[in-house]
């Protein structure tokens, strides 16, 4: 195989895996819109997603844990929940994968 096959494959291959880490958030929303969308979580989480004690952090979490998460506060599966409960009725299933890929792709705890 010639050498310029070599580097379309290893090109595809690392597009490939790149769409597959990235299609949790949806065609239609960006990182930097995820971002924008997740800046509502900051108050309490932190802009990092790893507030000090007392919330739970965010950051490096599975995109499925958060996006279940999510999904249950937005469908009122979780009583007593504070906030989170209203917070989460405003998001659409889209609007909720890309938050939980956002905070997801975060790296877990303290620098």
């Amino acid at each position: 195989m010639p050498d310029s096959w070599k580097f379309v494959g290893a090109v595809l291959t690392a597009g490939l895996l790149f769409t597959s880490v990235h299609s949790h958030a949806g065609d239609g929303i960006s990182y930097q819109q995820a971002s924008l969308l997740a800046a509502t979580c900051f108050a309490c989480h932190g802009t990092d997603g790893r507030m000090a004690e007392g919330i739970d952090p965010l950051a490096g979490r599975s995109y499925q844990a958060l996006r279940a998460t999510l999904m249950a506060f937005r469908d009122d599966q979780i009583p007593n929940a504070t906030v989170m409960n209203r917070i989460a009725a405003g998001y659409s299933e889209e609007e909720i994968d890309a938050i939980a890929t956002y905070f997801s792709g975060l790296p877990a705890g303290r620098e």
